[in-house]
């Protein structure tokens, strides 16, 4: 997943970009208003899995643990462990404006 926030520009053909300029139903209208990405990182945090976020700072790996309106809460421990307190290394609140790409692994 990448946040649009971290969207420089986007490269379409002619065709593509017809499509794009197509009328939405009402009903699409409202559910793209509604799935942005806090949406998706709760579903993420929901099924509590592993990810590693791609930020500023570095690269994170661990579980969401919460997702605010404008940050998530990270559990970082390795990769092939469970969430399990013993194996939690640190927490971590990551801004959405610091993740570039999200990859579940």
């Amino acid at each position: 997943m990448i946040p649009l926030s971290a969207v420089a520009g986007v490269v379409l053909s002619a065709e593509q970009s017809l499509v794009s300029l197509a009328v939405e139903s009402e009903s699409t209208g409202k559910l793209i208003e509604r799935v942005g990405f806090p949406f998706v990182l709760r579903d993420l945090c929901r099924r509590r899995r592993f990810v590693e976020l791609d930020t500023r700072g570095g690269v994170l790996a661990g579980t969401i643990d919460r997702v605010a309106r404008d940050h998530l809460d990270l559990a970082v421990h390795p990769l092939g462990t469970l969430r399990r307190a013993p194996e939690i290394l640190h927490y971590r609140l990551v801004p959405f404006w610091q993740i570039h790409v999200i990859r579940l692994c």
